[in-house]
């Protein structure tokens, strides 16, 4: 099955659209609320439908952390997140 994987900048204003992606990494709401208007956020997406979200937090030092990643669950296996 051929893909067309991209990222794209997730702006603050717009990263709550993404709380359903969130979830699937993070166990709640309020976790989430602690963090998501920190750091870059991106989407991740295949033929112009959203399947997944990555969420990094740059630190002192050139840490950056990776805060949250998740996948749609159709992706999970197969198509995303799995060499070939």
């Amino acid at each position: 099955m051929e893909t067309n994987i991209q990222l794209f900048t997730v702006p603050i204003i717009n990263r709550h659209l993404y709380m359903d992606l969130l979830l699937l990494a993070d166990e709640s709401k309020e976790i989430i609320s602690g963090y998501i208007n920190k750091g870059d956020m991106y989407a991740i997406s295949d033929k112009d439908e959203v399947i997944g979200v990555v969420l990094f937090i740059f630190h002192a030092d050139q840490i950056v952390e990776l805060k949250n990643i998740a996948l749609h669950a159709k992706c999970e296996r197969g198509r995303v997140g799995e060499k070939d």
